[in-house]
């Protein structure tokens, strides 16, 4: 018999049902979205703006079209073999941990993270010369700050909410079901 104390989240959680199918959807849908929004706006950018650079707002938010063979903030310039392995191992670890999480926010934040990195690693591999050494497109101009894009973005919220989880302890499992 069930006792009155489980809900139907336990239940399913218990038997890694629908619930864990779901967190992987949330996962999925996390990553696509991050994926295909990078994508997207690289694309409009390359082929729309025709001058070197254009103020958006002020000389606070500026498109300006650059390209970085490096990793994060220009790091590892000309690395770029060397980064796309890295980044490989980090998407098949996000993909083997993340479908074994039943928390939203685990799934949010490491599907935007595998997003992210996938979307810079497309440039690596498609914008480039083959062998995994192209390099990224970047457009977004910020005073006092090294341009960027969507996917550095993702990357950059993605790892401040892991950090935040990682401080105030959320689990990538919720234990109470299997502690009874």
């Amino acid at each position: 018999s069930i006792s009155a104390r489980y809900s139907l989240h336990d239940l399913q959680a218990e038997r890694r049902t629908s619930l864990t199918l779901n967190i992987r959807r949330r996962l999925a849908l996390a990553f696509f979205l991050v994926f295909v929004i990078d994508y997207l706006s690289k694309f409009l950018v390359l082929n729309f703006l025709t001058s070197p650079s254009r103020k958006i707002i002020g000389s606070f938010l500026t498109l300006s079209l650059s390209r970085n063979t490096g990793a994060a903030f220009g790091l590892g310039s000309n690395n770029g073999r060397a980064i796309s392995i890295f980044a490989f191992a980090v998407i098949a670890t996000i993909f083997y941990v993340g479908f074994r999480i039943d928390s939203n926010v685990w799934a949010f934040a490491f599907g935007a993270l595998a997003g992210g990195i996938s979307g810079n690693l497309s440039d690596r591999i498609f914008r480039g010369t083959g062998g995994l050494n192209g390099s990224v497109v970047d457009w977004i101009k910020l005073p006092h700050w090294p341009t960027f894009n969507l996917a550095d973005l993702a990357i950059t919220t993605s790892l401040f909410l892991i950090a935040l989880l990682l401080w105030r302890k959320v689990p990538l499992n919720s234990q109470r079901w299997r502690n009874g």
